[in-house]
């Protein structure tokens, strides 16, 4: 587990928090259709790729906040693989798929990473923009499903409550229905060999999220062209 970037508030300009949620499980070894590359290739390369696009928008460097949860690999469960950093000291790890995929953990320790980080912006007069949750996965939570219901209202609580948006993105292998009960937001599908076009569309989100304020409406790019065409059902 990195620990770059635990408290470093460089400036007392607004930050947007986002949390990555990846599952790194065995399932995205695998190649999908349309894609040269493992599901796991292809992920890193969008790391990659969101590292190149923050270079590139001062914006986003200066007010950006990024952690990742990964869940599955090695040691087959969730962890903050990346605690809090700041866009700009952001190094893309290299994410190695294992194990199954404990999805419900993974929600429930990024709810409690975010939370912990709201409390360390308020207490040092840090301004923030409502965080994001951005969750990506291939397969079905192995979570007990006791365990996955209660993740769930944990979740859509922390939504109506205004505490955090969770965007959920589906990629093929996905279960949609189980998925679509972490948020209010419609589940997305994304193509496997387009993470390096969703990572780019992230980072421009994340630069124009960070440039309003808290509570006001933001207009975000709706081409998603990263996004699947193809309806698909469970």
């Amino acid at each position: 587990m990195s620990n770059a970037g635990v408290i470093s508030f460089p400036s007392t300009e607004q930050r947007t928090p986002c949390m990555l949620v990846l599952d790194i499980s065995h399932s995205m070894t695998r190649k999908h259709p349309g894609s040269v590359m493992s599901g796991i290739e292809e992920l890193n390369h969008g790391l990659r790729v969101l590292y190149d696009s923050l270079q590139d928008d001062a914006a986003a460097l200066n007010r950006v906040q990024l952690a990742i949860v990964t869940v599955g690999g090695g040691e087959n469960k969730a962890e903050l693989h990346m605690n809090w950093t700041e866009a700009a000291d952001f190094e893309p790890p290299t994410l190695v798929a294992a194990g199954n995929t404990p999805l419900g953990e993974g929600m429930r320790l990024a709810l409690y990473h975010l939370d912990q980080q709201k409390q360390r912006l308020r207490r040092s007069g840090v301004p923030y923009t409502r965080p994001w949750i951005m969750v990506i996965t291939d397969g079905e939570p192995t979570d007990a499903e006791s365990v996955w219901r209660s993740v769930a209202r944990d979740c859509q609580e922390s939504e109506a409550r205004k505490r955090c948006i969770i965007y959920p993105i589906a990629v093929e292998g996905a279960k949609l229905d189980k998925l679509q009960q972490l948020s209010s937001m419609p589940v997305k599908l994304l193509s496997a060999a387009r993470f390096g076009a969703y990572f780019r569309w992230l980072s421009a989100s994340l630069s124009l999220a960070s440039q309003t304020n808290d509570g006001e409406p933001i207009v975000l790019d709706a081409s998603l062209p990263w996004e699947s065409v193809e309806p698909r059902r469970d």
